[in-house]
């Protein structure tokens, strides 16, 4: 069975010294979960954008029939 190197994550100042954290948790901190819910708003809105860019312009493609205009009588 392989052994963990690091078992939990550790915090180091600048100088590259350990630092303990008081009441340090396992679990994601907040700050990750700020940035992932950020990244899932940012595509979420990126893709809904595309898939309304998408829909419209294949209307747009289609001729309705009360824009088009009656083509000129010919008269001599």
């Amino acid at each position: 069975m392989p052994t963990l190197v690091h078992p939990r994550r550790s915090a180091y100042d600048p100088f590259g010294e350990p630092v303990e954290r008081p009441g340090h948790r396992d679990a994601m901190p907040d700050g990750y979960r700020a940035r992932n819910l950020g990244v899932a708003l940012f595509w979420g809105l990126a893709l809904l954008i595309l898939a309304g860019r998408v829909h419209f312009a294949a209307h747009a493609a289609v001729p309705s029939a009360a824009i088009e205009r009656p083509a000129p009588a010919l008269t001599r």
